[in-house]
């Protein structure tokens, strides 16, 4: 015949049982969207210096329409793209490390380079590419200053490489990137052209346009330490009811 006491068997059975409570277990913190509004910001801000800058060594009257930011992959930045295109890399390798680049298509590529060598028309060749990479070079000047600002750095660029290149041979950077899409209008020719950041130079503008993100994350951990530090008093507490209960009995 029991004598009304619980056995460490019946204790651990109960606590087991109590309520379904799991204080160590916690839904992963949610994934949100990537802050492109450093970057954006950036752009944006370089708008009119990039098309006086392309103006200058032209000498022709150009204007850029408000760009598009997006997050991309390969595939995705892939079609949008002509089926040949000049590809021309300055990669960021101080300040901030990562892939950057143009891409253009080859028409948009002979209307840069014609203009910069004060003729119509001209070939795809070592002379066309060198006249592109200046263009492109002083597009991306102003960028670059204004995203190092933004980080609180001093950026520094790989000298431009350029090549003509089946679309589907570029070499772009791995996983996801940022890409921004320009329309620019250069006396009669509109040229889509396109650009690329990796994606350590969005993480480094996000962390200096929300210097709070950093106290989002600790206040996440806290909550967690907290229920977990919850569930133990808890847990304690029932121990200690059913010991009273034990010895009462």
């Amino acid at each position: 015949m029991s004598d009304g006491s619980l056995s460490q068997d019946e204790i651990d059975a109960l606590l087991s049982g109590s309520g379904g409570m799991d204080f160590e277990s916690s839904a992963a913190a949610p994934v949100g969207n990537v802050d492109l509004s450093g970057l954006q910001s950036a752009i944006n801000e370089t708008i009119d210096a990039q098309a006086a800058n392309l103006s200058s060594l032209t000498s022709k009257s150009v204007s850029v329409d408000p760009p598009t930011v997006q997050i991309m992959d390969k595939e995705s930045f892939l079609s949008m793209l002509a089926d040949e295109v000049v590809l021309v890399q300055m990669g960021f390798t101080e300040g901030v490390q990562a892939d950057h680049g143009y891409v253009v298509s080859l028409d948009g590529a002979v209307s840069i380079a014609g203009a910069m060598m004060g003729l119509d028309g001209v070939e795809i060749d070592d002379a066309s590419i060198n006249a592109l990479q200046e263009a492109l070079s002083n597009l991306a000047g102003p960028v670059t200053t204004a995203i190092g600002n933004q980080a609180d750095t001093t950026i520094m660029t790989a000298p431009p490489e350029g090549q003509k290149s089946p679309k589907a041979m570029i070499n772009l950077p791995g996983g996801q990137f940022a890409a921004v899409t320009y329309t620019v209008n250069m006396e009669g020719a509109t040229i889509q052209l396109y650009e690329f950041f990796g994606m350590p130079v969005v993480q480094a503008l996000s962390a200096s346009a929300d210097p709070m993100a950093g106290m989002g994350q600790m206040g996440q951990m806290g909550q967690q330490m907290g229920g977990q530090q919850m569930g133990q008093q808890m847990g304690g507490q029932q121990m200690g009811q059913m010991g009273q209960m034990g010895m009462g009995q």
